[in-house]
Formats: C-alpha cells, structure tokens, sequence
C-alpha cells in the first residue's frame, strides 16, 4: 500500500483497500498516518477518498503522531469546489474542534487551502466549529487571518466570534489589528489591503465597546453582517434606525445610545495616533481537455493552473455549470485579482463543451473595455473558464434590484445603454464579425464601478458560420429578432433587434422607476405562453408597449431597432451616434427629462 500511495496508484490503493485483510486505520508511515490521512493530504481523486469513506469501520477521528486528524489535512488540502464530502466527514464523527499538538483545529488548517478557503471555513463554522479557540501561541483564527491578507473570512469570522478575539495578543505579543499594521509596512505592495483590514476591525472593536457599553452585544452579529458601524451610524436619524430588523426593545435603545454618542463626538476629531497609523499604512504603498488543450493552444488561450485559483463565493449556475467568485493568484503567491469562474460540470453534454469551447476563443479573440475579459481557461481537474468578475451582477439584477442606493435617471441611462451599444458595435466590427445571438439583460454584467460588460458567448457565431447554424432560432423568445422564426439568416441586424428590446426595458426602469419584463403586462403565463409570444412576435408584430413619456428621440430609436424588417434597422454605429445627440439634447433640457420620469415608490 505504501507503494502504490507514494506512486499515486489509484487503481492500486481501491484494490487493497476494498480487501478485508488490509488493516483501514493502520499508520503506514513513521508519521503515523493511516490511508485516510494520506488520501487527504495527497490531493488523489474526490471519488477515492468518498469510497474510503463508505467502508465500513474507517476512522475519520484518529490521530497521527502530530495529532492531526484525517479532517485537518482535508481542510488544508482539499483542491475542489464541492465541499459536501465535509458532512460524510461529519456523518461519521469527525471532531470538528479536534486539536493537534500546535492545538490547531481543522478550522486554523483551512486557512492554508490555497483553493476552496472560505467553501470549507462555512462548512465548518455551520458543523460547530468554535472560532474562539487558541493555538499554543494564544493565537486565534483571526491572527491566521489577518497574516494571509483574507478579507473574504475576516467578516465571515468577525460575526462568530467573540469581542475578546480582536484584543488576544498572540505570537510577540500582537493583537489581530496590530498585526495588520506590521504587515503592511513590510509588504509596501499589500499595504491597502492591510489598512483595509486594519479599519474593518478597528470599526469592530469600537462598535463592540459601545454594544457592550449599552448592553446590546446581543445584536452585535447583525451589525457586523450589515457592515454597520458606528460611524455610519452616528450619521443616521432616527427614521432610518426604526428601519433597522432588530426588536423594538434594543432599537429603542440603540436611538437613545447613538443620540448620546452624537453629543459627546460632536467637537472631537481622529486621535493623533490613528492618523500616524493610517498615513504609514496609506504611504506603504480526458480526449476532450486534450482535444480543447489543442484548439486553444491554436488560439493562443492562456492556460491557468488550478493551484493559482481560490473559489470564495458561489454565485449562480452558467449555461453549462456553475459560477463562483474567485480569485486569481499571481505565481505563489497568496494574492491576486477577483475572478469569475465558470466550472463545468463532470457530466456536461457534448453541446455545452461546443458552447465552452465557442466562448473561449471569442472572449480570446476580441479586446475591449466592454466585453468581459478572458484572463485564460483552468482544463484539470475540470474545465473553468476564468474571467473578469463584475460586483454588481447582471443589468437584470440591477434594474429588478429594491435596493435603494441603486438610483436609475437619465445619467445612468445614458451610461449603460452607450456602454452597452460600445460593446456590440465593437463585436460586428470586428474581422469577421461576431453576432452575439442572445443579447438580454441576464447577458450585460455591471462592474462595481458601472462598467457595463458583454458577456456568456455560448451561442455567439462568426458571421462566416455555415448557413444551416446561422439560420437556426437561438436566444430567449422575448428578444429574438421576429425573422428567426421564418428561416431568415441570423445577421448583424437580429443582434439589433434584442438591443431595441434592452433599450425598451431600460427605458421602462427609468421613466416608471420600476422594473417590469418584455411584455409582462401581457398574459402569456400559461401553457404554451412561450410559443404564443413567439408567434404574437413574428406573425402579429407584437411590440412591448413603450412608455407614455418616452423623449421622442428614444421612441423613434426603440420603433427602429424593433422593426420587423431587418433592414429598417440601423447598426450601431449610427445607434451610438444617435445617442450622442439625443444626450446633448438631454443636457439642454434636463430639467425638462427629469420631469417626465415618475418619482421611485418608497
């Protein structure tokens, strides 16, 4: 068994270990580690390690001379984005708070995956492990945490762990903040994110001294994951605070506790210290991966290594997997840039590898400020798409948000749709053209700063595509272009029409300030609804009704793009030039525009 484990024999270690003479939780090493240490530690398959699990009489609680159990090195070293072998783990009596000879638990482990990080740390904290706990230097996660820069655990730690943690002096005698600050005058390079974690938990302890001051450290969970502190607190009044989801007991005190704070804060500044800290800080300145390893080295697609990808948050599924939040190491080192990642899933049809494929050489091919940028493909252990990440999500979200800081006037109008218009004029321009052939709001993604981005170019095509495909219906019914379903080609003119759609839709968000679908103000929520609207479209020239005070400019703009002749419709370079005008126009008579928009229902 030693053998076939050093070799990484797969087939080998099954057949032994699925034999009734082996000995399951025998060390094999002069480490004392058992098979199901090793499998852990030694990033074999998911499925050996789930076979391990199912035989009977395997334990997951026992200790190899360091006293680190199976369930520590999984924690460090698990390499793949589906954690629920966690709760087989967990299933079998695996001690989640079980301490090695550096009293660390599985939970101090897991801050050094350099893969699934904050997927295990939830699976932990949500099995009960105490985030409280000290190693032998009396230090506690958030030590761990702060030393590896982690931003995305620290709020995630904060909320379940107590007030204590953030004052426990640890290793030379450090607190979490203080370590912060030592870490970012040695890493000049990191020192913003050192000073931002510096400030989130400066923030805490200041608003956990006022909790406890006014007996309210009951709530203090819920004002960490809100992101509310008291600075941001002492500027509310007290209609905002009646807003807040706590008990009318603790809110009515927390009024009377901030008016206090306000009067006694009013005169005083920033100690002298904080902002000699804060300065120092600011200065520092298979056959088918094979077949796709061919086609994107044709195409020159960087390849990525899994080892330089952490998954933090998953997001949604894609058209053919999932999507996670991520992050995008440089070399070996332990920070990187934020990423979106698309995984496929291990059964994914042929098509969908056809649609991966066809997305990676079209982001591969083109370079434009709005169209998501590729920053490469990830193949083993399964094939990922790596791409820039946009905070905000999708145009959809945004414009059916109720969040009330997302405010829609002509402004953003304006620059979502100019945006949005850049990026397509930017793919029918280039040589040969691309058509998009699915152009909604779930497929525009909004960055943090208001970028808009084309994105999920599964069902793109280069216009020079075979005629059968590019007349082929493809898209979500409420945008496809009306000719589509007579058998006319696919041209740059049907990417137009699903524009005109967007257009509407925007329109609609920000004249009634309310968000509402194409044509769901019409009943087509029934049986067969899509094939009726398909048909209403293209035999009965059904329109979404455009908005009673729509400038005439937009009106015209929108009855053009949605014309049922393709070539009544203009390309986007007159659309862009069109929108040029009709935004100086607006400029001249703002006041008069701003009138026509509704004010947002509270």
């Amino acid at each position: 068994m030693r053998v076939y484990v050093q070799k990484k024999n797969v087939e080998g270690i099954r057949e032994i270990m699925n034999n009734p003479q082996f000995s399951l939780n025998e060390p094999l090493d002069a480490q004392g580690n058992t098979l199901l240490h090793l499998i852990c530690d030694e990033g074999f398959p998911s499925s050996l390690l789930e076979e391990l699990l199912k035989i009977t009489g395997v334990n997951v609680k026992i200790f190899n001379k360091a006293e680190n159990t199976p369930l520590h090195y999984l924690c460090s070293k698990w390499p793949y984005p589906e954690v629920e072998i966690f709760e087989h783990f967990v299933t079998l009596g695996a001690d989640v708070n079980a301490r090695n000879k550096s009293l660390e638990t599985p939970l101090f482990k897991a801050m050094f995956n350099r893969n699934v990080r904050k997927p295990i740390v939830k699976k932990l904290l949500l099995s009960g492990a105490d985030p409280n706990l000290l190693n032998s230097y009396n230090e506690g996660i958030l030590h761990y945490i702060v030393r590896k820069s982690n931003e995305d655990i620290l709020k995630l730690i904060l909320t379940r762990c107590e007030p204590q943690s953030l004052k426990q002096k640890g290793k030379e005698g450090l607190t979490p903040k203080e370590i912060a600050l030592a870490e970012g005058n040695k890493h000049k390079e990191r020192a913003k994110e050192y000073n931002r974690i510096y400030q989130t938990l400066n923030k805490v302890e200041e608003l956990d001294e006022f909790l406890s001051q006014h007996n309210l450290l009951d709530q203090r969970e819920y004002f960490i994951e809100e992101g509310l502190d008291l600075d941001e607190l002492s500027c509310w009044n007290e209609e905002q605070i009646e807003r807040l989801q706590i008990k009318l007991g603790p809110k009515q005190k927390l009024i009377r506790a901030l008016a206090e704070r306000k009067q006694r804060h009013q005169k005083k500044k920033t100690t002298a210290e904080m902002e000699m800290q804060l300065d120092r800080l600011d200065s520092s300145a298979t056959s088918d991966i094979e077949t796709l390893k061919g086609a994107f080295t044709i195409k020159q697609v960087p390849f990525i290594e899994y080892d330089r990808l952490e998954f933090l948050d998953r997001i949604g599924n894609g058209a053919f997997g999932v999507v996670w939040r991520g992050q995008l190491r440089e070399s070996s080192s332990e920070w990187g840039v934020e990423v979106a990642i698309k995984k496929l899933t291990s059964d994914t049809p042929k098509e969908s590898l056809e649609d991966f494929k066809k997305e990676v050489t079209m982001l591969q091919s083109i370079s434009h400020p709005n169209i998501v940028k590729l920053f490469g493909v990830c193949l083993e252990p399964s094939m990922m798409l790596v791409m820039e990440y946009c905070s905000r999500g999708t145009l959809y979200h945004v414009m059916s948000s109720n969040d009330s800081q997302i405010v829609f006037k002509w402004e953003r109008f304006f620059s979502i749709v100019f945006q949005t218009a850049e990026g397509l004029n930017a793919l029918h321009n280039h040589t040969p053209k691309i058509l998009h052939r699915d152009i909604k709001p779930h497929n525009l993604l909004i960055t943090q700063n208001w970028e808009v981005k084309v994105a999920d170019f599964g069902l793109s095509l280069e216009n020079s595509a075979q005629t059968d495909v590019l007349t082929q219906p493809s898209g979500t019914s409420a945008y496809m272009a009306p000719e589509l379903c007579k058998g006319i080609k696919y041209s740059t003119k049907s990417d137009v029409y699903s524009f005109g759609i967007v257009l509407w839709e925007l329109l609609q968000r920000t004249i009634n300030q309310k968000y509402l679908r194409p044509y769901g103000d019409q009943n087509f929520n029934v049986p067969n609804g899509e094939l009726l609207l398909i048909m209403a479209i293209s035999s009965q020239n059904l329109r979404p009704k455009i908005p009673e005070h729509t400038p005439e400019r937009f009106h015209r703009l929108v009855t053009l793009c949605t014309d049922a002749e393709p070539s009544v419709r203009p390309e986007f370079a007159m659309i862009i030039e069109e929108l040029r005008v009709a935004h100086d126009v607006f400029l001249v008579k703002q006041e008069e525009w701003d009138g026509l928009c509704k004010k947002k229902e509270s």
